[in-house]
């Protein structure tokens, strides 16, 4: 959840400002609007015009989104080996017999 929360407020509007001025087709300009209707108008020159501002802050959010999904995937494997390790406690160890 944290991944994509990170895209939405950091990501997309990077996207969608590098995206402006081109001429894309299929599902790109219904997928690259989303989240512009409001910040149309607003966008100035500027912000197109400084590149490296906009490349860093994508940069970052990539890292952040990484850092995210490593965390996840973490959690989900030590939660897995837990759950397995808890399983293989519960049950009566067996006894070879004499």
């Amino acid at each position: 959840m944290g991944a994509h929360a990170v895209y939405w407020l950091f990501t997309h509007p990077v996207n969608n400002s590098w995206l402006q001025r081109e001429n894309l087709s299929g599902l790109g300009p219904g997928f690259f609007s989303l989240g512009l209707a409001s910040k149309r108008g607003r966008q100035s020159e500027s912000r197109l015009e400084n590149w490296t501002d906009l490349r860093e802050s994508w940069e970052y959010s990539q890292v952040a989104r990484a850092g995210t999904c490593s965390t996840q995937l973490h959690r989900t494997c030590f939660r897995s080996l837990r759950q397995l390790a808890a399983g293989s406690e519960g049950q009566t160890p067996t006894r070879p017999h004499k």
